[in-house]
């Protein structure tokens, strides 16, 4: 290992330092009387006379000298050992961690693997299942809509009218089914272009009008004026706004109020759909838009449908660029709002 050699060169090193520091640690030599032999007055006229000996004489070693160079070499020892102990218990510690990690992550592709496969089987079922309702579906809207044209002036027209929107619901049923299965799976798409959605919000509220009159309820319709461009695929976006008001329309109790209001803010177009219904608490908020959820009801009332809708609407308007929400208070009613870019944000005009 490079570092390790790198430390036991610096700890040799350290060791020899050490043992010069301590060789030369008593400090130049003085001449006595007993390292010269002569008597004191002798010695130091001898010091005093210039001497020719080029010489340099080592100082002696202190009595005790060994002792210090194996303190400075046990110090020096102990403090490599720790600091490679450290060293060792560092590199233990991350290659736990990098196991670690290497663990979670395999589990997590396993997850994201296995989440993926039933994705796809829930969606080749949905598909499946959708192509087995179409074909029945297909003749009964036909007979359907005979029936209403050949018995027209009869009163038995009416009936012949509920098996025909009975028909249709179901229908639209099926394909928001398929659609919520396409989308899950990235294969969805929408085809928008820049266009007017004022014309579109009105002539959807006047399509619900007669569904919240059966209810004695009031739909008011408040579309500003100066709505701005948006780039919008007409078919999909009447898809979320039938959902926004037939939902309106169910929760609401009879003689309630529904409005739909249509409005400009910088860089958007903003629709909101207001009910007077139950409400709807924070809870259920957070899952709202989520596929197949329901609403839990108070005493156990069931409603139709299959929790499609507001996943459907939140998956179209998102591909348009724009976004949706809910705003609601148990016992106030509920308001779905969704947000599209403007044309000219987006360089279509």
């Amino acid at each position: 290992m490079p570092t390790r050699s790198r430390l036991l060169r610096l700890c040799s090193l350290i060791l020899i330092v050490a043992g010069c520091l301590l060789l030369f640690s008593a400090g130049p030599a003085v001449p006595t009387a007993a390292t010269t032999g002569l008597p004191s007055a002798a010695a130091g006229a001898v010091s005093s006379q210039p001497s020719d000996d080029p010489g340099i004489e080592l100082p002696p070693l202190p009595a005790n000298w060994w002792v210090n160079f194996v303190a400075a070499a046990i110090g020096v020892l102990i403090a490599y050992g720790v600091y490679y102990l450290r060293l060792r218990a560092v590199a233990r510690q991350k290659a736990l961690l990098e196991n670690e990690v290497a663990l979670r992550t395999a589990e997590l592709k396993l997850l994201n693997e296995e989440l993926d496969r039933e994705i796809h089987r829930r969606a080749d079922f949905n598909r499946a299942l959708v192509h087995e309702l179409k074909t029945p579906l297909t003749a009964m809207l036909a007979s359907a809509e005979l029936f209403v044209d050949d018995l027209a002036g009869d009163p038995r027209q009416e009936l012949a009218k509920n098996i025909h929107r009975a028909a249709q619901n179901l229908d639209r049923r099926t394909d928001e089914l398929l659609d919520v299965a396409k989308g899950e799976v990235g294969m969805l798409t929408v085809a928008p272009s820049p266009g007017d959605a004022r014309p579109l919000l009105i002539g959807m509220a006047d399509n619900l009008k007669a569904a919240a009159a059966r209810k004695h309820q009031s739909l008011i319709v408040d579309v500003a004026a100066d709505l701005p461009k948006v780039r919008l695929d007409e078919d999909r976006l009447r898809q979320v706004l039938y959902n926004y008001l037939t939902n309106a329309v169910k929760y609401t109790p009879k003689g309630g109020e529904i409005t739909l209001k249509a409005y400009a803010v910088p860089g958007e177009l903003r629709v909101e759909v207001k009910d007077s219904g139950p409400g709807i608490s924070s809870e259920a908020q957070k899952r709202l838009f989520e596929p197949y959820y329901r609403v839990p009801q108070s005493g156990g009332e069931k409603l139709s449908g299959l929790g499609l809708g507001l996943a459907l609407s939140k998956m179209i308007i998102e591909l348009h660029g724009g976004r949706v929400w809910v705003e609601s208070e148990p016992g106030h009613g509920a308001t779905f709002g969704l947000a599209l870019p403007a044309a000219a944000d987006r360089g279509s005009v």
